[in-house]
């Protein structure tokens, strides 16, 4: 039936096995079958290196107020002003 129609739809002849028997399979499985694995594990890495990249910011920021903490007790008994972080 299908082979009719699309037959008639071309003037010219067509080859006897004009890949009558293909498998229709969707898009996104056929692109990303083979590579999902690989893509969850990429993404695991980057979100680790992300987590490791915010700990050590919000540890340097930790330790830099520690160490204003210190100072300011010196700087108010010498007349200074607040310390703005």
């Amino acid at each position: 039936m299908f082979q009719s129609q699309a037959g008639a739809l071309f003037p010219w002849p067509m080859p006897a096995s004009w890949n009558a028997d293909v498998s229709v399979v969707p898009l996104q499985n056929a692109w990303s079958a083979d590579v999902r694995v690989r893509l969850l594990l990429l993404l695991a890495a980057v979100a680790l290196v992300l987590l490791i990249a915010c700990t050590n910011v919000a540890n340097l920021t930790l330790s830099r107020a520690a160490t204003r903490e210190k100072e300011s007790p010196f700087a108010a008994a010498m007349g200074a002003g607040a310390i703005e972080l």
